[in-house]
């Protein structure tokens, strides 16, 4: 029994720890809310399957309208590992879908901030191996409406010999948009701090770091204008974040926005949650005598929390 109890408050302590670390990196990995209209072609890329799972929806990566039917993300967010081939393959477009129009993922009341997709491209030279070329496009099925979303320009920067004003923003891991004040840094400065390519922009953040997982695909903006696109984000980097640099991919873009875009059927509605069918037991003979033990092993894991609160962690 000592065991037993031994092993209880260890591991209520342990994962009382584990959930202020994790509320405390959350807190730490950007600086303010976003307001409602103030990045309006924000995008969120999500998994039909994650909707009604997850409290983010399914959000996998950030991404910046640059039509009302075309969203630059990263290449990373639309190529997926596939282990039946081995191969680096397309994301299914049927099990994902584009959210818009709020800088919070739960706050859709109408089919006007949800699209299908039609189709997604990503750099030909992308390379997962290296990271480079990290850039794609998102192809709508259908419009956004330009009362419910907004666009922006590609914006070039130059060599940014003169530090730019900007702002990184995303979802991370949370519901709420977030955004923090960057600095765009000279190709110079920015060597001194690591390697980079001539098209690849760093950016400053003030005062703590940005880009945690969730935030890949997500913009870099300066001077309203769109600057980089964050690439692959596994973990919060140490500054200065890496940005694809947009203006370098411009020819590219366009010839993606000129392909034709595949028809699509109606909308479809949200997959609903699977519906949860009660489940009825009859007992059997001894049942008494299993569920009368386990009350009271939950009763006994109750008391140790409870002590464990006040006394022990």
């Amino acid at each position: 029994m000592d065991k037993f109890l031994f092993l209880s408050v260890t591991l209520f302590c342990v994962t009382k720890i584990s959930s202020s670390y994790a509320e405390e990196a959350n807190i730490s990995r950007n600086t303010l809310p976003a307001s409602e209209n103030q990045f309006p072609y924000m995008v969120s890329l999500q998994r039909l399957s994650e909707v009604h799972l997850n409290p983010n929806r399914g959000h996998s990566c950030g991404g910046a309208l640059i039509t009302l039917q075309h969203a630059l993300t990263a290449a990373s967010c639309i190529i997926v590992y596939d282990p039946n081939s081995k191969e680096y393959v397309p994301i299914n477009r049927d099990e994902y879908r584009v959210f818009a129009g709020s800088v919070t993922l739960t706050n859709f009341g109408t089919q006007d901030q949800i699209r299908r997709i039609a189709n997604t491209v990503a750099h030909p030279q992308f390379s997962v191996l290296w990271d480079v070329n990290d850039i794609g496009v998102i192809v709508l099925g259908t419009p956004f409406s330009s009362n419910t979303v907004g666009v922006i320009t590609v914006r070039d920067i130059g060599t940014a010999e003169n530090v730019q004003p900007c702002s990184g923003m995303g979802w991370g891991g949370g519901t709420e948009l977030m955004h923090a004040p960057m600095r765009a840094l000279s190709q110079s400065t920015c060597n001194g701090l690591t390697m980079v390519l001539p098209n690849m922009v760093c950016a400053m953040p003030e005062p703590i770091s940005y880009g945690c997982p969730g935030d890949r695909g997500s913009p870099l903006v300066c001077s309203d204008g769109l600057v980089g696109i964050l690439p692959t984000s596994d973990t919060c980097p140490i500054p200065p974040p890496m940005y694809v640099r947009v203006s370098s991919f411009t020819t590219w873009i366009d010839s993606v926005l000129a392909l034709a875009i595949p028809e699509l059927g109606p909308e479809p509605s949200t997959p609903a949650p699977a519906p949860t069918t009660p489940v009825t037991t009859t007992p059997t003979p001894g049942a008494g005598s299993v569920f009368q033990p386990g009350m009271i092993l939950l009763a006994v894991i109750g008391v140790v929390q409870f002590f464990a609160v006040r006394f022990v962690c």
